[in-house]
């Protein structure tokens, strides 16, 4: 992500929030077709939030 976002250590809060949005889509029945997607968004928040300089 670090090469693929321009300015990702000023965009990483932004980032995390849009991760965290997409991630709680799992929780909705009326989407099962966004489950795995939400299950990825989870990981790579995951991610975002563990990294460090």
């Amino acid at each position: 992500m670090k090469n693929a976002v321009p300015d990702y250590w000023q965009r990483r809060d932004m980032l995390k929030e849009l991760l965290a949005f997409l991630a709680e889509s799992k929780d909705i029945d009326t989407m099962p077709h966004w489950r795995q997607c939400a299950e990825m968004a989870s990981h790579l928040y995951t991610l975002v939030d563990n990294d460090r300089v």
